[in-house]
């Protein structure tokens, strides 16, 4: 804006402008507004006539330069961000801006610089740059602070729940996918799974593993979830084939010992054990044989059975296999109470005919013990005996054994302590 001023006593007053301008409003006056034509730096020639009341007149002029100095704008700059995710970052526009300038004619960029001293990309800061420039290389800048930190570590879901189980074979192999792994900023987190087992004994199936998942994402970040399994195998082997307790007359007469086999939950097939032996014998004819199978797995769970096998040539004098009358023979009833038992056994039964009898008590391996009873019971007669085990019963298997002239009737019964 230039302006001229004349005396008051000027009649008359006429501006001309010469170059790219313009004079804005009334060119008669003693005052002026002139506006450049041009994009950036513009330059005009302004002249001024001028006549007072006695018809003089004159003119004079000047050059004019005008000059664009002023820079843009940037307002409604976004405030200081902070996030977790690097997705979470907006992205760059100018349109997050205002942009405004004294002259027409602007540029804006957008711009940003990372600066990140680790390797994961949730963990870094950035400056974002607005960059404004005019026509006339006047230029404005303006700067957003935004810092992506991921300190949350990922999520372990659906974990399985304790387990027990018996064998070891049971145990579902470790998998990464058990479980369900999510992150906030990974899409991919990285899982392991490691298996920890104590076992404090040789058997393979007694221990307890803890099972660990661990996830872990990109900046480091990690969770962990535990399952614990039990192993414990305490089930015993099952014995197949055991033949049943039978009699014979001569020593000729009795077959060799059954091919008794034995299977276990967790080991399978073991290997059975037997052994045999000659007991109550009184003369080649007269006497007892114990044979009995022994099973045991790599846990030392143990199932063991057993024949009795009563050699008499006056009880069966037709010889050959005869089996031992049981209790659909001669007996009504033969209980002991309670079976297992701790301390003392109750031993109640009744015979179909009057007859003398023996109790006797042997333990597992075929070794008697002692006589429980021994005398004449009538027909039908209610019969009641009481075992109490001594110190030097330890806890297993014990064989009842009740005799009569009939024959003999056992029953197992198992000591617990």
């Amino acid at each position: 804006l230039e302006q001229f001023t004349g005396p008051d006593t000027m009649s008359l007053y006429a501006w001309t402008v010469y170059g790219p301008a313009m004079i804005i409003g009334d060119t008669s006056g003693q005052m002026v507004e002139v506006q450049g034509l041009g994009t950036c730096d513009t330059t005009f020639i302004l002249e001024l006539y001028v006549m007072d009341t006695n018809g003089c007149a004159s003119t004079c002029s000047m050059t004019v330069v005008m000059i664009d100095t002023i820079p843009p704008v940037i307002s409604d700059v976004p405030d200081s961000l902070y996030v977790d995710c690097f997705a979470d970052v907006p992205v760059a526009s100018i349109d997050s801006v205002t942009v405004s300038d004294n002259c027409a004619g602007l540029y804006v960029t957008v711009s940003d610089s990372l600066f990140n001293d680790t390797l994961c990309p949730n963990q870094l800061n950035i400056i974002r740059t607005w960059t404004a420039t005019d026509t006339c290389g006047n230029y404005a800048m303006a700067t957003q602070f935004i810092s992506v930190f991921d300190s949350i570590p990922p999520m372990i879901d659906d974990v399985p729940d304790s387990l027990y189980v018996e064998c070891f074979s049971e145990v579902p192999v470790a998998s990464i996918d058990s479980v369900t792994v999510t992150d906030n900023c990974d899409m991919n987190p990285f899982v392991t799974v490691s298996d920890s087992i104590y076992n404090d004994t040789l058997c393979p199936n007694q221990l307890s593993i803890i099972r660990t998942w661990t996830a872990t994402d990109t900046c480091g970040n990690y969770a962990m979830a535990t399952q614990f399994i039990n192993v414990f195998d305490s089930i015993p082997p099952v014995l197949y084939d055991v033949p049943a307790d039978t009699g014979y007359c001569c020593p000729d007469s009795v077959p060799p010992p059954a091919n008794v086999t034995a299977f276990d939950n967790c080991d399978g097939q073991v290997i059975v054990a037997f052994t045999e032996f000659v007991y109550d014998s009184t003369g080649p004819y007269m006497f007892f044989i114990n044979r009995t199978w022994t099973a045991e797995d790599t846990c030392q769970n143990l199932a063991s059975a057993t024949q009795i096998i009563e050699v008499n040539d006056t009880l069966y004098p037709g010889g050959g296999n005869v089996g031992i009358p049981s209790a659909d023979g001669i007996t009504i009833y033969f209980n002991a109470i309670p079976n297992p038992f701790k301390t003392k056994l109750d031993i109640e039964f009744s015979l179909t005919e009057s007859t003398d009898i023996t109790i006797e008590l042997y333990n597992f391996t075929g070794i008697k013990l002692k006589t429980i009873f021994e005398g004449h019971v009538g027909a039908r007669e209610a019969i009641s005996h009481q075992i109490t085990a001594d110190a030097g019963m330890k806890p297993g298997m014990y064989m009842i054994v009740l005799r009569t002239q009939y024959g003999i009737i056992s029953k197992r019964v198992l000591l617990m302590k």
